[in-house]
């Protein structure tokens, strides 16, 4: 069985073995967290039906998008527009039960705990967007290799599920698909 995109990103290394060796400080960062997240009560409710992600990871994920994408300065509509957290969601929703359980905790964890990596007593969405932008390129730029698979394998499923949308296709000069009956 062939694995998912965000499980190639994932493990990326030649081979799992490898790729649990390099990152066991996220392995532990991750199970130690997942004791303690807070619940998701306090947060909106979605107006989405999704079958993944709950009130709390739906709004983490929207800013993280949000982050990423900018389009405040792209002219490009925005991740929130697009409702690409639902489209997010249904992709993760293909991929293995640990591979979602690993991304709601890592998501948890960029919440709930940026007073570990960047000092600050602030929750991710309550950040502004500088202070976003700062502390995702603090997990881009880490020295722990987790940190960094981490932030890649993010960013390269919300830009690719983005960018898939054909509402952004014209802003970037992108046509469409070659198709033989085509237009």
């Amino acid at each position: 069985m062939s694995k998912s995109l965000f499980e190639s990103l994932i493990y990326s290394s030649s081979n799992r073995r490898i790729f649990l060796k390099k990152s066991f400080l996220g392995i532990i960062i991750l199970n130690t967290a997942s004791l303690f997240i807070s619940s998701c009560s306090d947060y909106p409710k979605s107006k989405n039906k999704l079958k993944v992600f709950n009130n709390k990871e739906e709004l983490i994920m929207t800013h993280i998008s949000e982050t990423f994408i900018a389009s405040s300065e792209t002219g490009l509509p925005s991740p929130e527009q697009l409702n690409l957290v639902k489209d997010i969601d249904e992709y993760i929703f293909t991929v293995s039960d640990e591979s979602k359980k690993q991304l709601k905790t890592l998501l948890n964890i960029f919440q709930d705990y940026s007073f570990f990596f960047n000092g600050s007593y602030k929750k991710f969405t309550d950040m502004s967007l500088d202070e976003k932008t700062i502390y995702l390129e603090s997990w881009e730029k880490s020295s722990i290799e987790f940190r960094q698979m981490a932030y890649k394998a993010l960013k390269m499923c919300i830009m690719l599920i983005y960018y898939s949308k054909d509402e952004t296709w014209e802003k970037i000069g992108y046509t469409g698909p070659y198709c033989s009956g085509g237009k």
